[in-house]
């Protein structure tokens, strides 16, 4: 399954749940691209989103395997924006879903608060069996279509003046 699948559910769940959300476009990367150009641009996150008034940016990573997930799976460009959007009064987050296509079939996504996460993981990577221990998040059905349960992280952003 590819990261694409996982980034259209995720769309569709932010926005059901009351979610502005904007996927960025990936730059096309070709061989005629390659030609006419020295680089592609450097992309901030997947997604931009915002939620009763509070900027979220959020980057999707797939992974097909209970493997560790580190620093190496996320860019340079995405660590100084995520970072960036944090130091500003902003959220952001890495989504990261689990699909495991043997059996048993697995389907999770973990949401890890980079303003929590990412210094830790510029220490060290997270291992499969401590990933598999985190909070997930289950799915719901919303016209046929599943969608995300979001509302951790929308109550999470609504209580923001509580603090």
């Amino acid at each position: 399954m590819k990261e694409a699948v996982f980034t259209s559910e995720l769309m569709r769940s932010l926005r059901v749940q009351g979610f502005w959300a904007y996927k960025i476009p990936d730059s096309p990367i070709t061989q005629g691209v390659l030609e006419v150009t020295r680089f592609t641009a450097a992309k901030p996150c997947d997604v931009v989103a915002c939620y009763d008034g509070q900027t979220v940016l959020i980057e999707c990573k797939q992974l097909k395997k209970w493997k560790a997930f580190g620093l190496k799976h996320i860019r340079d460009s995405q660590v100084k924006h995520l970072t960036d959007v944090i130091a500003s009064g902003g959220k952001a987050y890495i989504f990261l879903n689990i699909r495991i296509n043997a059996s048993p079939r697995v389907d999770r996504l973990i949401i890890l608060d980079w303003a929590k996460w990412g210094k830790r993981l510029q220490l060290e990577t997270i291992k499969a069996k401590d990933l598999k221990a985190l909070q997930s998040f289950g799915t719901l059905r919303h016209n046929g279509k599943k969608i995300y349960d979001l509302s951790f992280l929308k109550n999470k952003l609504g209580d923001r003046w509580l603090a």
